[in-house]
């Protein structure tokens, strides 16, 4: 009977000891900003009739590239410059400057024409003329502002 009441009182003593120790108090969330850094604004029309504004729209100055996604990848445009510097750059092969279209999941490059950056630095705005050949794709414009440059 002592070694059954000796057993009771060492599992209430231990109990005790460790359900009396304090909690540490958890540690306080940091709240951020949730708001989403402004992508500027990005807006093309496909011959002269289908146009779309970009959802998302990023400039690399690493690639020297300008990126802009509607409803994901399956519309987009890439634009690849010799410089992101203010100026006028004539799309060719020849000037290794490129505009590629992606309409619905099909891809298009641009035979000629023209992005005009008429701002740059931390963010870019300008105008764009593309020409097409041999696609559904004929023509595409556009413009862009205040696109945040990485």
């Amino acid at each position: 009977m002592f070694t059954k009441l000796k057993f009771v009182a060492i599992c209430c003593a231990v109990f005790a000891i460790l359900y009396s120790c304090k909690k540490d108090d958890p540690e306080p969330v940091e709240t951020t900003n949730t708001t989403p850094a402004s992508s500027g604004s990005f807006s093309w029309t496909v011959n002269g009739n289908t146009s779309f504004t970009s959802d998302s729209t990023r400039a690399y100055a690493s690639y020297t590239s300008i990126y802009a996604y509607k409803g994901g990848a399956s519309n987009s445009m890439e634009i690849n410059l010799g410089s992101l510097a203010a100026g006028t750059y004539t799309i060719s092969s020849a000037t290794g400057n490129a505009l590629t279209l992606i309409k619905n999941g099909t891809s298009y490059s641009a035979g000629s024409g023209t992005v005009t950056l008429s701002s740059s630095g931390s963010k870019l705005s300008g105008t764009l003329t593309a020409a097409f050949s041999g696609t559904v794709v004929t023509t595409v414009t556009g413009q862009f502002s205040d696109v945040p440059v990485r």
